[in-house]
C-alpha cells in the first residue's frame, strides 16, 4: 500500500503450529492459475482447490479449509472478498471465528493477487524450551507485573487490543496516518480514542 516493506503481526496459533510442523517461515512466490489454499502438515505442502471458497468471508472459509478438524488442532488464515478483489488495505484473518488479524499493510491484497485464499498449518512435533529455568523466571516476572505494575495496561489491552496503545504510539510519532505518509495525528490521537470508548 505504501510501496514499502510490509510487516504485519497477529496473535493466534499460526506461529505455534508452524514450529510444531518444523517450519520457521513460509515463503510464497509466484501466482496460482486458479484459486488455491495451502495445506501444510509436518512440513508436507499440498495445494488444494479454493474455487468453492472464493467469495466466502474469512471465518467461513477457514472452517471449510479445516474439513471437520477442530480449530484447536490447526492454524488457519484466510482472506475475504476484499483480498480477492485486490483492495489495497485488505487484511488476512486468522483462527477462524476468533477473528485475529494481520491488519497492517494490505497483506490480504498480496495473497489475493497470488490467487491464495488461505492456509491450514498443523504439526505433530513438540516445541521444546531450550532453557526451562530462564523461561520460568521470565514468565513469573511478567505474570507478576501484569497483575501489579502493568495491571491497567493489561486490562486496556484485553478490552481494546491494539487501540489501547494509540496515544503512546502517536506520541512517539509512529502511529501511521494518511496511508503511511504521516507519523502522528494532529489531535494526539484523541479523535480515535473518543471513537473507541
Amino acid at each position: 500500500m505504501t510501496n514499502g516493506y510490509l510487516f504485519s503481526i497477529s496473535s493466534g496459533l499460526l506461529g505455534q503450529q508452524m514450529k510444531k510442523a518444523g517450519l520457521w517461515a513460509i515463503d510464497i512466490t509466484g501466482m496460482a492459475n486458479a484459486p488455491v489454499y495451502l495445506h501444510i502438515r509436518n512440513g508436507e505442502v499440498q495445494f488444494a482447490d479454493a474455487g468453492p471458497l472464493w467469495g466466502m468471508e474469512t471465518a467461513e472459509a477457514q472452517r471449510a479449509m479445516l474439513q471437520g478438524l477442530p480449530p484447536s488442532k490447526a492454524a488457519t488464515v484466510a482472506i475475504g472478498p476484499a483480498g480477492e478483489q485486490s483492495v489495497r488495505y485488505a487484511a488476512v484473518f486468522a483462527d477462524s471465528s476468533n477473528y485475529r488479524c494481520f491488519g497492517r499493510g494490505g497483506a490480504g491484497c498480496v495473497m489475493g493477487s497470488k490467487g491464495l485464499k488461505g492456509m491450514v498449518v498443523m504439526g505433530d512435533g513438540k516445541v521444546e524450551i531450550s532453557d526451562r529455568e530462564r523461561f520460568d523466571a521470565a514468565k513469573a516476572e511478567i505474570t507478576k507485573k501484569l497483575k501489579t505494575d502493568w495491571k491497567g495496561w493489561a486490562e486496556r489491552w484485553r478490552r481494546y487490543e491494539t487501540a489501547a496503545d494509540l496515544e503512546t504510539t502517536n506520541a512517539l510519532g509512529i502511529l501511521r496516518q494518511g496511508t503511511g505518509r504521516e507519523g502522528s495525528s494532529k489531535d494526539g490521537g484523541e479523535s480515535t480514542n473518543r471513537r473507541r470508548r
